[in-house]
């Protein structure tokens, strides 16, 4: 399929050319006799004895250039999957296939001003929905602030989720709202305290960074790398020190509480003198450079804002990487990107240059 991009006077178009157009086709009638919402208006026209399709994309953005600067956050992620939902289930009453949306976040519009997202439908093209969903949740981490947690958790649960062959738009909007209702939760006990009450940490937190956000207005960044640096200097104040969990961990503990319960813990054992070994006490459980985005902390220049996410699912513990920079490595293999790798007791973990192994 090979696209382009075409100038008609004031229009813009988006070309897939040197297509073979059945006119008979079903869903090839659909689309030139109905105007069907969500879908981005377009005409097949011959040139020079080759059958092409326009997209007619005057006045729309890309998602990809309009997060390029401004990244995805928690509501954005929701926003946008329930706009494609929308879009399948119009589809639906057309009897149209999934399969032929082009869901790459450079092919997904909306209008300025208008938060209605429009896809590209290719009748030429089929290919499989929920491998397509799959590539379009690891392209949008590209695209997400990393330095907000609920963003981080909402976006890396639906990516997971899209490991599982059988998992729907539902699965992923249900997911979403999930840790969207769990920060609503957190919300509401924090107003229900009472006004004579401590500050809590959040509330600390918060002070903290509308001060920092003053003082990054007053002098501009060569770019994201250089302003979370300084980002994670202010994070290191006395008053944020009440944040910070990860040095009361137990080192040698290996049973943790959870829930009321006892469960089999397992422990990232340090193999460098100067580092902390790493309990994780919930699941999943993010490692990583950034204070905001993680459940533990690495203070190194060579370790990602988020490097790896720790997961157990019935029974077995996972490591994934969360498109680090430096890699993550089990017993000296880099493992890909956003695909899960089992642990076991003795595996040598390696994140970036700093070695642990799992007991």
């Amino acid at each position: 399929m090979e696209l382009e991009y075409k100038k008609d006077g004031n229009k813009k178009f988006l070309i897939i050319d040197k297509i073979e157009v059945n006119e008979d086709e079903y869903s090839l009638q659909m689309l030139e006799n109905n105007r069907i919402k969500s879908l981005v208006p377009m005409k097949i026209k011959t040139v020079n004895n080759q059958s092409e399709i326009q997209y007619n994309i005057t006045g729309l953005m890309s998602i990809k250039s309009l997060h390029e600067h401004r990244l995805m956050k928690e509501k954005d992620i929701i926003q946008f999957i329930r706009g494609i939902k929308i879009c399948i289930d119009r589809l639906k009453e057309y009897l149209l296939s999934a399969d032929n949306l082009v869901l790459e976040m450079s092919h997904i519009y909306q209008k300025r001003g208008n938060n209605e997202f429009l896809f590209c439908y290719c009748p030429v093209e089929n290919d499989d929905f929920q491998l397509n969903m799959k590539k379009l949740l690891n392209e949008l981490l590209d695209h997400i602030d990393h330095n907000d947690r609920n963003t981080v958790m909402v976006a890396y649960s639906m990516q997971q989720m899209s490991v599982h062959d059988d998992f729907t738009l539902d699965d992923l909007l249900s997911c979403a709202i999930k840790e969207e209702v769990e920060e609503e939760i957190q919300q509401e006990k924090i107003v229900e305290k009472d006004e004579f009450n401590e500050p809590t940490e959040d509330e600390i937190k918060e002070t903290v960074w509308d001060k920092i956000k003053k003082l990054f207005r007053r002098k501009e960044y060569k770019n994201e790398d250089e302003l979370f640096d300084v980002i994670e200097k202010y994070e290191e104040e006395p008053s944020m020190e009440l944040i910070e969990t990860q040095d009361n961990v137990d080192e040698d503990a290996t049973m943790l509480l959870a829930g009321g319960g006892l469960f089999a813990g397992i422990t990232l054992k340090s193999l460098n003198a100067e580092d902390t070994d790493i309990s994780p006490d919930k699941y999943p459980y993010i490692i990583g450079k950034s204070r905001r985005s993680c459940d533990y902390t690495i203070s190194s220049p060579v370790i990602s804002r988020v490097h790896v996410r720790i997961l157990q699912e019935q029974g077995n513990y996972y490591i994934e990487d969360l498109k680090s920079t430096n890699g993550t490595f089990i017993n000296g293999e880099r493992i890909n990107a956003h695909d899960p790798q089992i642990i076991n007791i003795g595996d040598h973990i390696t994140l970036a240059d700093i070695d642990f192994v799992i007991e």
